[in-house]
């Protein structure tokens, strides 16, 4: 046996390897986003329904304004994912 068949053989194991433990560390991740996807639903509705009953919120300025604030908060969130 050569020097590179016995490097070559032992690649496959490694690769496993490297798979399984990263699957071990993303399955907590993907949970934890599952778990945000699902409580930012609930709190989006609970929002709407009580911007719902604020007449102030209804109007045409708060409409805007709430727009606005949505749109900045946005793109702080998304920079903010992005740096890493």
């Amino acid at each position: 046996m050569t020097l590179r068949s016995s490097v070559d053989s032992s690649l496959p194991a490694r690769r496993e390897c490297l798979t399984t433990t990263h699957m071990k560390k993303t399955k907590p991740l993907i949970l934890g986003e599952l778990l945000l996807l699902f409580s930012s639903i609930l709190i989006f509705r609970s929002a709407w329904l009580l911007l719902d009953q604020v007449a102030w919120a209804s109007s045409r300025a708060g409409l805007l304004t709430l727009l606005i604030l949505g749109c900045v908060l946005s793109i702080f969130a998304l920079k903010g994912i992005n740096k890493q």
